[in-house]
C-alpha cells in the first residue's frame, strides 16, 4: 500500500520512508533491508532502523506496523497503527491538506 500512495503522490511532494526494524532479539541487516525493497518493489526511501531509534520515538504499537504522517514542517499529523484503518486515515489526512 505505501508504495502504491507513493507512487501515485510523489509529483506533488509526497515523500514515503518506511522505517524497519527487527521484531525479534536479532538484529535487522542490511540484507533484510534490501530483501524488503526488493519484496515490494520499493522506489521510496527505506531506512533499516538497526538500532530501534525510529521505531521507539513514533510508536504506537508495540505489535503492529504503522503510519506517522508529518508535514512539511515535520508535525505530526497522523498516527496510525490499525491495519484496516491506515489506508483510509491516510487518504483522508492528505486529502484536507
Amino acid at each position: 500500500m505505501l508504495q502504491e500512495f507513493y507512487a501515485e503522490h510523489k509529483d506533488v511532494g509526497f515523500t514515503a520512508i518506511a522505517a524497519l526494524h527487527a521484531s525479534s532479539s536479532d538484529p535487522i541487516t542490511t540484507s533484510d533491508v534490501a530483501s524488503w525493497v526488493e519484496e515490494f518493489s520499493s522506489t521510496h526511501p527505506v531506512l533499516g532502523d538497526f538500532d530501534k531509534a525510529v521505531y521507539d520515538q513514533y510508536r504506537v504499537d508495540p505489535f503492529r506496523p504503522q503510519y506517522v504522517l508529518f508535514d512539511r514542517e515535520m508535525n505530526i499529523l497522523m498516527t496510525e497503527s490499525s491495519p484496516d484503518a491506515h489506508e483510509v486515515a491516510l487518504a483522508t489526512t492528505l486529502a484536507a491538506l
